[in-house]
């Protein structure tokens, strides 16, 4: 899974594991579903709503793999003026 732009900061905004842009998802056999967390980071600040947007993508696959992954293949995270207050 990887990070594409948006108006919120990795590292300032939020945290995504080991804070960094690409974090591999492995789904076990059977599995459809994975939950991946993010860390909303809290200030002071009155601020906009803030984006940034995962996807998924197929990584390592072999030929012998039936991974599939469905449209869309990626989402948008709002981030919602998080004050902290």
């Amino acid at each position: 899974m990887t990070l594409r732009g948006g108006s919120a900061i990795l590292g300032v905004d939020y945290s995504s594991p080991s804070n960094v842009v690409g974090v591999p998802v492995n789904f076990a056999v059977g599995d459809t579903v994975v939950t991946v967390s993010y860390a909303i980071s809290t200030d002071t600040l009155i601020e906009d709503t803030e984006t940034f947007t995962l996807d998924l993508t197929l990584a390592g696959t072999t030929s012998d793999s039936f991974a599939t992954i469905l449209s869309p293949s990626f989402t948008t995270v709002y981030i919602i003026d998080c004050t902290g207050r």
